[in-house]
């Protein structure tokens, strides 16, 4: 002070060298002001130059790996077509198609071999097999157990086993007449020349037969107790 010729306050223009102002000083020089932070210094954005206005570019997430797409279903495979005179599943030849599967079942096809000679049998007692050979063979099988009928052609065609499969029957009329015609007569099969036991019966006394000599098929006159081939058939 001028009047009173005393020293009222001073002042150090150097800023003192202590830990506070290191620390403000380290701050402003890495952009982070922690105090245990190890790794290489941040870099200081650069401030907009005068008249442009600062832009902040978002830092895009990373993109998704789509997922692997599922494998494609292969088509199923294709259903095998027989012809007549092909060998099938139970190791027979094939003799008819129908062209589409009905019933569940398309083809016929005949053992490669008959199973020797038999009778009809129920001599005298109806059955009333009729239909396909497949049904017939049932109703004959179902009426003979209850008649302790024996060794007859339809039960021989049932207890028949080739390649596995068991459901072999004594053939219908129309079965046997069709065996005739796309085997026989095309020298398929090895049948014989002889008469061939149908499942479909005429009466009590008499059923079906066909002459694999001529073709001719026959009900009257020929009774079920006489003995003529027998050749099993199935269906699938």
């Amino acid at each position: 002070s001028v009047e009173s010729a005393r020293i009222e306050g001073q002042f150090n223009r150097n800023i003192p060298d202590g830990p506070t102002v290191a620390a403000l000083v380290k701050s402003r020089a890495t952009g982070y002001g922690g105090s245990n932070y190890s790794g290489a210094a941040a870099a200081k954005p650069a401030a907009a130059s005068a008249g442009q206005t600062a832009v902040s570019v978002p830092v895009p997430a990373s993109t998704p790996v789509p997922a692997a797409a599922p494998a494609p279903t292969p088509p199923p495979a294709a259903e095998k077509v027989y012809k007549i005179g092909d060998r099938g599943p139970g190791g027979g030849i094939v003799f008819y198609d129908k062209g589409v599967v009905t019933n569940g079942s398309r083809y016929l096809e005949a053992a490669v071999h008959d199973l020797g000679l038999a009778q009809w049998g129920a001599y005298g007692t109806t059955i009333n097999s009729s239909g396909t050979g497949k049904r017939a063979t049932r109703v004959i099988l179902e009426a003979f157990e209850k008649l302790e009928e024996k060794n007859s052609a339809a039960q021989i065609c049932a207890e028949y086993e080739a390649n596995g499969y068991k459901d072999w029957f004594l053939p219908s009329k129309d079965e046997l007449n069709l065996m005739y015609t796309n085997l026989k007569k095309k020298g398929l099969g090895g049948f014989s020349s002889g008469r061939y036991w149908s499942s479909s019966e005429n009466s009590g006394y008499s059923a079906w037969n066909q002459d694999f000599g001529n073709g001719n098929a026959y009900s009257e006159n020929w009774n079920k107790s006489d003995s003529y081939s027998v050749r099993p058939i199935r269906e699938f």
